[in-house]
């Protein structure tokens, strides 16, 4: 960029009456200002074609997470709220054959935790429509009628939704209402789980704790 223009561009790009000195002067001075600023603009318009795209990847990753979270909420809303009318839908009751009854029919290495040490006991568990991979959720009651639930959703061949998941992997809180919510992701990255349920916020941590020690 620093070579001075040859002649022989400048006659073929500037008129022969304004061959003076001056013009070919400044010419000689703009042309390499130019050429930077063009290699500049170039530069700058790729760069932002790059941040765009990262933009779009991480909003479309913010909704597949949002998807997740919706989907626990909703199903936890289905099955598990007093006025649901699938509230007693049980598909399998036997906690240590939830596991086996589920691979079977979603190829998704599965085990019901117990929870029985923070007082709440397995009732049910069901597999569940995912937008990828295979889902579920496990049920449990205690003595006082309170209800949680274990959700849990595979990535599957979804490459939004894993790295949506690689990228929220630590373990969030969040509270709708009076629906709280712990998810974190498996060890492998595989697998993301949500212990939810209408319960007060220390309860809900121990039963998240013992899930967490539990998928580890």
């Amino acid at each position: 960029l620093d070579e001075p223009i040859p002649d022989r561009l400048l006659d073929t790009i500037t008129p022969v009456e304004a061959h003076d000195g001056a013009r070919v002067s400044w010419l000689r001075r703009s042309m390499p200002l130019a050429t930077a600023a063009s290699v500049a603009l170039a530069v700058g318009v790729v760069a932002g074609w790059m941040l765009r795209s990262d933009l779009y990847e991480q909003e479309a990753e913010r909704i597949a997470m949002q998807m997740f979270l919706q989907q626990a909420s909703s199903s936890y809303s289905l099955y598990a709220r007093e006025d649901s009318p699938w509230r007693e839908t049980r598909l399998e009751e036997d906690r240590d054959r939830f596991g086996e009854w589920f691979r079977e029919r979603n190829e998704l290495e599965i085990a019901a935790p117990e929870l029985d040490d923070d007082g709440f006991q397995f009732i049910g568990g069901q597999a569940l429509p995912a937008s990828s991979g295979s889902a579920g959720q496990m049920l449990y009651r205690n003595d006082d009628n309170q209800m949680v639930a274990i959700y849990f959703q595979s990535r599957g061949d979804d490459g939004v939704l894993s790295r949506a998941l690689e990228r929220n992997g630590r373990t969030a809180f969040q509270k709708q209402d009076d629906l709280s919510m712990y998810h974190w992701n498996s060890e492998s990255g595989s697998t993301r789980y949500a212990v939810l349920g209408s319960v007060d916020q220390d309860m809900l941590g121990s039963l998240a704790e013992r899930a967490f020690d539990h998928f580890r």
